[in-house]
């Protein structure tokens, strides 16, 4: 999931550049950004599912080993809780770039129409 969060800087660069996108390029760098997201969220599900099903089988150790894999796993449990942070971050961003997109295509089109 870590290594998926590095793709959002690609796909945010188009709007990093401090341009207003319009068009086709700004349907394509949103389609960019919404398949970055959708690949992070499927990583971080997984990663979450993984967790909870290792802390299930911690059972099955010695309390000793139980509590250093504990450790272990609350660290990773951290590690995925930030990239979910930063994933719901990336997609209120993109969410937020879409409206401002639609907005002033509405804008232009109303213009054009009075």
């Amino acid at each position: 999931a870590e290594e998926a969060l590095s793709q959002t800087a690609d796909a945010e660069e188009p709007f990093i550049k401090g341009i207003e996108l319009e068009g086709t390029e700004a349907t394509e760098a949103l389609a960019a950004c919404k398949s970055v997201w959708r690949v992070i969220e499927t990583k971080v599900s997984a990663a979450k599912s993984f967790l909870k099903a290792k802390l299930g089988e911690l059972k099955r150790l010695s309390a000793e080993s139980q509590e250093a894999a504990r450790g272990e796993l609350a660290d990773l449990a951290t590690r995925v809780e930030i990239a979910s942070q930063k994933l719901n971050e990336f997609k209120k961003d993109t969410s937020e770039r879409e409206t401002a997109i639609v907005l002033r295509e509405v804008i232009a089109k109303v213009t054009t129409a009075e």
